[in-house]
């Protein structure tokens, strides 16, 4: 074989390498950064999705814990607030009556719950009259006097009178609140008083009633104040 050609052969030929060495390129360590910097360090991306999750975490967890304090807080301003308000003249399950055509707003005590009116005007048209009624009432007039129980009672007749009360004033009524200008007077309701009932035990049931609610209509009337 001529001499030549061999040298050029050898020259030629590529050397035997490994495949993996091949393939796999090195990257330099501090490819990509600023000559004069200092090398690159700092935490993982991993490390810092873990750190944002902790935070998130105990946010949550804090604004639980707030919020729930708050919300006990005001449950207990709320018992507290009831507590106090049932030591007063009208308790907390009191209602409050508003008579809109007299311009009055009536605080009504327990034994007047699910008292309710109705209004008329006098055989003249000139005065405006606001019956008061109450079902416990109505139960008991008709049992005094053998009324049908589905008979309507008045317990008492309200009428608003300008200026100062006088008791000789007409129509004749029981003054119940005098306000700067004008009262509010009873005229009565739908049984007299004294009305005899048909029995004794049925005579004292009515009128320990009739007793008991009169008081806390007047008691009530008392505590009246002008319509917001």
């Amino acid at each position: 074989m001529i001499q030549g050609v061999n040298d050029r052969t050898k020259y030629l030929a590529p050397k035997p390498t490994n495949l993996y060495n091949t393939l796999m390129i090195k990257l330099p360590k501090n490819m990509g950064r600023v000559e004069g910097s200092p090398p690159r360090t700092g935490l993982s991306p991993i490390t810092v999705v873990m750190f944002v999750i902790v935070i998130l975490v105990l946010g949550l967890g804090g604004w639980y814990l707030v919020s729930h304090h708050n919300k006990t807080n005001k449950n207990s301003s709320a018992a507290s607030s009831q507590a106090s308000s049932q030591g007063a003249k009208v308790t907390a399950t009191s209602e409050k009556l508003n008579l809109k055509e007299f311009g009055v707003t009536v605080p009504v005590p327990s034994d007047l719950k699910g008292l309710k009116y109705s209004t008329t005007t006098s055989p003249d048209k000139i005065i405006t009259i606001i019956n008061l009624q109450l079902d416990q009432y109505t139960s008991m007039a008709n049992k005094c006097t053998g009324a049908a129980a589905n008979t309507s009672v008045v317990l008492a007749s309200l009428v608003k009178s300008t200026g100062q009360y006088q008791p000789n004033q007409m129509p004749p009524s029981i003054n119940l609140k005098q306000f700067p200008d004008f009262y509010i007077g009873s005229i009565g309701g739908s049984l007299p008083q004294g009305v005899t009932c048909k029995d004794q035990t049925t005579q004292k049931q009515y009128d320990d009633l009739f007793m008991k609610l009169s008081t806390a209509l007047t008691s009530a009337f008392n505590s009246a104040q002008l319509s917001q």
